[in-house]
């Protein structure tokens, strides 16, 4: 499937990408019939449910949304990647990757990182609730910068911050608590300072 240089945007119930999309010059969002229905991202369970051979698939040199609309009128977003499944990596994508939910939860158990970012672009995630996460490996991962957009709600818990690997800029309306993937550190970012927090983690 391929647009001149255009904008796609693929709605369904369900997706299953089996071959390329290409939108030329224009960006393409993934979004569910039902914006309210849940996303999942790597080895999920939801309907609708993108895989790291899904996103491969996908070729811009603009943006690529998950999700559509603003954060509120989009359904949760999980990000499960198992000790034996296949981590999604798009580092060497030339897009900048955009994720809009209700909230995101990470159940990452994999030696690699269960989502990385475009190594050339920016990673952005905006979502209307909570980001939360369980297991024992790396959340998110960028060469360049993962960007938390006016979240609205807690990045992670002090019991359990979100793990990344990368530079971070963090907006949140609730506080912030990230780990670096190496584990030596935990920053505690008050809502009314999250704005451009440093990559020094």
């Amino acid at each position: 499937t391929a647009a001149g240089n255009g904008a796609i945007t693929l709605r369904a119930d369900a997706i299953n990408l089996p071959a390329a999309v290409s939108s030329g010059t224009g960006n393409i969002t993934l979004r569910p019939d039902d914006a309210a229905a849940n996303i999942s991202i790597g080895a999920g369970a939801s309907t609708f449910a993108l895989t790291n051979a899904d996103l491969q698939f996908l070729t811009s040199p603009g943006l690529v949304t998950i999700g559509a609309g603003s954060a509120a009128a989009n359904g949760q977003i999980d990000v499960t990647v198992g000790a034996a499944d296949t981590p999604v990596n798009v580092s060497g994508k030339g897009f900048h990757l955009a994720l809009l939910g209700d909230e995101l939860v990470f159940a990452s158990n994999n030696a690699a990182a269960s989502l990385t970012g475009p190594s050339a672009r920016l990673l952005r995630i905006d979502v209307d609730g909570a980001i939360t996460r369980s297991g024992t490996g790396v959340d998110l991962a960028s060469a360049n910068a993962i960007v938390f957009d006016g979240i609205n709600g807690a990045i992670g818990t002090l019991a359990d911050p979100i793990r990344i690997s990368g530079d971070v800029a963090a907006s949140a309306t609730g506080n912030v608590f990230l780990r670096s993937a190496s584990g030596f550190a935990v920053v505690r970012v008050p809502a009314t300072a999250a704005a451009g927090l440093a990559s020094a983690i």
